[in-house]
């Protein structure tokens, strides 16, 4: 499947849904990019389909490339 990339607005109003979400339930999120977890709980990082970090957001931003 071809990667598409998003409008500014419509990263807006998925941002907007998953804030909204995770109040009031569990939200696993998959993302090519680290910075679109940057509110998460926890982040696990998986190189090559391991997971080489569980941590928190700034926890794996300092610690992976």
């Amino acid at each position: 499947m071809k990667q598409q990339a998003l409008d500014v607005e419509t990263e807006i109003e998925i941002s907007k849904a998953i804030h909204t979400l995770r109040r009031v339930t569990t939200v696993i999120m998959v993302a090519h990019s680290l910075s679109r977890v940057r509110a998460a709980n926890i982040v696990v990082y998986m190189d090559n389909g391991d997971a080489v970090a569980n941590c928190t957001f700034e926890e794996v931003r300092g610690s992976v490339p």
